[in-house]
């Protein structure tokens, strides 16, 4: 009788200690979603007040203004004195220039010319700033934001209905071109993982290359593509003869690809004409 007491009492004790182990899983299963719930939304890249790399000081707004808070702060931070990374007055340098390349696409290019004037240049605006933004993500973290990449489906897709009801018909040319990229791209990531075992295009380059495409259209999404892959071969080159990457090394192509379609977008119809004129 006090054997079976004993025995009633072990499997008691064995239950509680493992609902406690349950019950202490769960907890730190829960804390671990939260923490990396509360550290994405500390750490998102559209929200929150700009601050200094190096004291983290909240920056006020007139620390902000792009070139000119740099030059009157001498390329200092006003709380640390620490130097200001020279990427920051460069990146707006270089913002500066997307916005004058915007009016250069819309008003010597005919680029979006269905739309006003004025809209074109929002929507040029629009998408040289979204591409300029997936350059950046894309060089320095390697990945490619879905805000960024719905951002510009949405752009495609406005580019499409309009041009669509405006010039009485759909492009379906720019969709099947758009979808056939889709498709090479899936081969290039698949492919390599077959053969070599390695993963080939990444994930972010194949979910960019369909609203790409549509904004581009057809004709200059091809050409920006080719480009990409010229830009890609050569600086793959340089890298490897100046052994700052090793054969097989993962290289971000998403830059390659903005940096394709801004080729396209200003100079893409000539190219495309000076080709077939070759053949």
């Amino acid at each position: 009788m006090v054997d079976r007491s004993a025995q009633i009492y072990e499997l008691e004790q064995e239950s509680l200690s493992l609902k406690d182990k349950i019950h202490e899983q769960l907890g730190l299963l829960y804390k671990k979603i939260f923490s990396k719930k509360t550290e994405s939304l500390s750490e998102s890249w559209h929200q929150g007040r700009s601050r200094c790399d190096h004291c983290d000081k909240q920056l006020a707004w007139y620390d902000n203004i792009p070139l000119l808070s740099f030059v009157l702060l001498r390329g200092k931070c006003r709380y640390c004195q620490q130097k200001i990374d020279f990427s920051y007055p460069l990146n707006e340098f270089l913002c500066a220039l997307i916005f004058v390349f915007a009016g250069f696409i819309v008003l010597e290019k005919s680029f979006v010319s269905f739309f006003p004037i004025s809209v074109a240049l929002l929507f040029a605006l629009f998408t040289l700033s979204t591409l300029w933004l997936i350059f950046l993500f894309d060089w320095k973290y390697m990945i490619i934001p879905d805000e960024l990449v719905l951002i510009l489906s949405g752009l495609g897709v406005i580019k499409l209905i309009v041009s669509a009801v405006t010039q009485n018909n759909f492009i379906w040319v720019d969709l099947i071109v758009a979808l056939s990229l889709f498709v090479v791209f899936l081969i290039l990531r698949y492919v390599p993982l077959l053969i070599l075992k390695k993963e080939g295009m990444g994930w972010g380059d194949i979910k960019l290359i369909v609203p790409l495409g549509l904004v581009l259209g057809y004709q200059r999404s091809l050409i920006g593509v080719f480009c990409a892959f010229i830009i890609g071969g050569v600086w793959g080159i340089i890298l490897l003869i100046s052994r700052k990457a090793k054969r097989g090394q993962m290289v971000s192509f998403g830059p390659l690809l903005v940096l394709g379609a801004l080729i396209a977008l200003g100079w893409g119809l000539e190219l495309w004409q000076f080709y077939w004129r070759l053949l």
